[in-house]
């Protein structure tokens, strides 16, 4: 571990940001020419029938339903989180009740976050019908498919190398047996599945455990991963008893190796917060720790791992390459988006899940999102529109159908096993105890009696899977068209919508000035027609638009403007910045850090950042980081208002500026500030909102947070209205009605301004101490780990805190800049990962 952190540090400590020519404010205007190419779409006002902006979670459902209940020829829609809940319960049976009046419905949801639910989207193909050219009416696609590479590495873990597996005298003994049966069965794969790096094998009938790792890393089942490496492998007891007897070391602890390690690599991807940082630490032991000497640690990787790839056909492609499709695994579709006829648009944060669309009720879960939709309806069909969800729809590197994903990793082996835990659960009445959640794989379980079930339960559920234990197709759809119904049964008769919350609508004096710019964050080049799309792996600080994140750029750019603004007109103008999530991406901190030092003349501009609390956030590492990072900043922020002349501010014991003189100054003035929980019915408020106001005139909605993930690996969509100053004015009052309550929004200013990272290190602490025992960590895993990962979780953080400083003070001119020495922007790239690699730890 110490060989672990001395890299980590070394690594971190040459780390060096992007430097381009210059701060030039012309550079970063959004002119009319620059929005239209990064936009999707342009909406002039005499389009514009009808435009609010939804607060209220009812209100933001009713919508939905009513988008539906109208729709006559279309409905597309694109979500992270698509729920079998009560309130997308009353959705899916609309939308099936729109298909059968022959609406033609496409859905595109995110696979890593919805596998689990493929039996519900198969029934809503069935009860929607098929067209009168024999199609169904409701198609149903998936986002993030596993590449050809993953399939390739998936294939590797669950294939054997039998007596090689373990040998001491040559650790690539394994890879040489097992590369020849991969190149084997990928032999007859097509030459365009190479180049567009996807499988279309049938894996369900040529390497079935294949499938199975797949299905279970998909549906993040720990134990379908691990019974599939070991059958694989062909990895026993008795086997590993024979191998000892025979006097070789290996011992049947290698099976307990092996559980652990592919626990590893499920948890570094799909594992909570604390989870995620130590299985990622772990990760970094094994293969740049153990991975430098030849000993029996490196032999179990090399087995399970295609580390030696020799002269492989099939492993063929570029190192970096295969080593991308594993690192962004888990960059989401996080579009919210849902269009109907071409001219009915609901838009903005909210998932489809009851958190979303429900006040405190019995039926909601642990927390209660504050979230804002966008609805819109036009006079006439937006193409453009339209062909945005195409391009999507066919982003065929990463987009699946159920028919493509039924070769590749059947869902039957997760249904089957989701049926027998639950028949194994009731027969030994713990369907309603703590052990229901647990991963049964999991290694790691503290409590003894607990671990006791989890292993009879596992033992219970492997001998239904290997006595043939099936449930048919038929069955699980007639069981999920059962459930909902219930579910619909229950929202109706438990729940009442009751419309509270703030709705803004247009002014007819913003009907006359305003006009919308669609705007996206993708992974390919939205100028490529559908169908060509070459997938785009992660982005680049400074060149967001290259990379296919419009929606980032435009958001950096509109924040610019809003300083040049002032600067021209001589007018205070504010920026609000509400937003569920935030963690900075380090271009954002930059400018942050230009504002406050006078490199941007931004004196008359003052940004207010509204955000959540640990306490009301349901993502607490993305917290951590955020507090970190901004902690840097005002450290800055501070020592520019005590020693920069061009900062003609007082800061005041409570954390409080004023401007001593309007016109000297040119620093930004800045107010952090987030939710304090409140508990209603014993359930939290938890801000999910993703909304921007750019001065007096300009506001963005949308499903795109304030952190490193947002902007730079998975997909967004927006909504940028332009030239609305009456709506923009009343979000804003509400806004700051919010902002003024104490007993719901505290200032953050004095905390950060006056405590020392020592402090802020105690504080954090005691925090991760309080997430641990409200989420009942503490129950499920042994002290040492817990111990481990909040060491490393402080140690990390220092790290952010430090790259964030570094950031914040960069000499970072304007991100729009081109740089045009190739070997520099490959060190750029380089710089811009580390980043992401640190931020995925959290």
């Amino acid at each position: 571990m110490c060989k672990l952190l001395l890299k980590l540090i070394f690594l971190i400590e040459t780390f060096t940001f992007i430097s381009i020519n210059s701060w030039a404010m012309s550079e970063a205007l959004l002119t009319d020419e620059k929005l239209t190419e990064l936009s999707t779409s342009q909406i002039d006002s005499q389009n514009i029938k009808n435009l609010k902006i939804v607060t209220d979670n009812d209100q933001a459902f009713l919508d939905k339903l009513e988008l539906i209940d109208d729709s006559t020829e279309s409905i597309d829609a694109i979500y992270y989180i698509w729920s079998d809940d009560a309130t997308t319960s009353v959705i899916n049976k609309k939308i099936i009740e729109a298909a059968q009046r022959n609406v033609n419905v496409r859905i595109l949801v995110d696979l890593l976050q919805n596998y689990n639910r493929l039996d519900m989207f198969n029934m809503l193909i069935e009860k929607g019908g098929k067209n009168l050219a024999g199609e169904d009416r409701i198609q149903v696609r998936f986002y993030g498919r596993p590449t050809r590479n993953v399939v390739l590495g998936a294939t590797y873990m669950t294939l054997d190398c039998g007596d090689k597996f373990n040998d001491n005298e040559n650790p690539k003994a394994c890879a040489n047996v097992k590369l020849p049966k991969v190149d084997a069965l990928f032999e007859n794969e097509t030459q365009q599945d190479r180049i567009k790096n996807i499988s279309t094998l049938d894996l369900k009938n040529l390497s079935p455990l294949t499938a199975q790792f797949l299905a279970g890393l998909y549906a993040k089942n720990g134990d379908l991963i691990v019974q599939s490496v070991l059958k694989g492998q062909k990895l026993s007891k008795e086997k590993l008893d024979a191998i000892r007897n025979s006097g070789d070391s290996s011992t049947n602890e290698d099976v307990e190796k092996l559980k652990e390690f592919m626990q590893l690599i499920k948890k570094a991807k799909f594992g909570s917060g604390i989870e995620r940082i130590v299985a990622n630490l772990e990760l970094y032991v094994s293969f740049k720790v153990y991975g430098d000497d030849v000993n029996p640690i490196y032999n179990l990787l090399s087995g399970l791992i295609p580390l030696d790839l020799g002269n492989s056909k099939a492993f063929n492609v570029a190192p970096e390459e295969r080593s991308l499709d594993w690192e962004y695994l888990t960059d989401f579709i996080h579009h919210k988006f849902l269009f109907s006829d071409k001219q009915n648009l609901v838009m903005g944060g909210r998932n489809l899940e009851n958190s979303y669309h429900m006040k405190a009720n019995k039926l909601s879960s642990k927390y209660t999102f504050m979230d804002t939709d966008l609805t819109l309806e036009l006079n006439h069909k937006d193409i453009k529109l339209s062909h945005s969800f195409d391009k999507l729809w066919e982003h065929e590197v990463l987009v699946a159908s159920i028919v493509d994903l039924e070769k590749i990793m059947p869902y039957e082996w997760v249904a089957n096993y989701n049926y027998a835990k639950k028949e194994c659960l009731i027969k030994m009445d713990l369907s309603g105890s703590e052990i229901a959640n647990i991963d049964l794989a999991d290694t790691n379980v503290a409590d003894s009696d607990l671990k006791k079930q989890k292993n009879l339960i596992s033992e219970c559920i492997n001998t239904k899977i290997n006595s043939g234990f099936k449930v048919s197709l038929k069955q699980r759809l007639n069981d999920q068209w059962q459930l909902m119904n219930k579910n619909i049964q229950s929202y109706e008769s438990l729940y009442t919508p009751s419309t509270t919350d703030p709705v803004f609508k247009l002014s007819s004096s913003d009907v006359q000035t305003v006009k919308l710019y669609y705007l996206e964050n993708l992974t390919f080049d939205k100028k490529l027609k559908a169908g060509e799309s070459k997938r785009i792996h992660g982005a680049k600080d400074g060149k967001a638009s290259l990379y296919g994140r419009y929606l980032h750029e435009t958001w950096m750019r509109s924040l610019l403007e809003v300083c040049s603004y002032s600067e021209q007109t001589k007018t205070q103008q504010d920026v609000y910045i509400h937003n569920a999530y935030l963690a900075p991406p380090s271009v954002l901190l930059t400018a942050f850090g230009k504002m406050v030092d006078g490199s941007l003349p931004c004196g008359r501009v003052k940004v207010n950042i509204i955000t959540n609390s640990i306490a009301t956030t349901d993502l607490s590492p993305v917290n951590a980081f955020g507090i970190y990072a901004m902690k840097a900043f005002y450290d800055y922020y501070k020592q520019n208002i005590e020693q920069n002349s061009k900062c003609k501010i007082q800061l005041y014991a409570d954390g409080t500026t004023q401007v001593t003189n309007d016109d000297l100054n040119q620093c930004a003035q800045f107010n952090l500030m987030e939710y304090i929980g409140q508990d209603m019915a014993d359930k939290k408020k938890s801000l999910h909102t993703k909304v921007t106001v750019f001065g007096s005139e300009h506001i963005l909605v949308g499903s795109s947070n304030a952190d490193f993930r947002s902007y730079m690996m998975d997909t967004n969509n927006a909504m940028l209205i332009r030239n609305a100053p009456h709506i923009v004015e009343q979000y804003t009052l509400w806004l700051k009605n919010e902002i003024i309550r104490e007993d719901v929004v505290q200032n953050l200013n004095a905390f950060l301004f006056f405590y020392s990272f020592d402090q802020l290190n105690t504080l954090q602490a005691s925090k991760l101490d309080e997430v641990i025992h409200n989420r009942e960590i503490d129950k499920r895993y042994k002290p040492d780990h817990i111990q481990f990962a909040k060491s490393k979780i402080l140690l990390v953080l220092k790290e952010v805190y430090d790259l964030s400083l570094r950031s914040v003070k960069a000499i970072q001119p304007s991100p729009y800049t081109e740089i045009n020495d190739q070997a520099e922007e490959r060190k750029k790239q380089e710089e811009m990962n580390l980043l992401d690699r640190l931020f995925k730890l959290i």
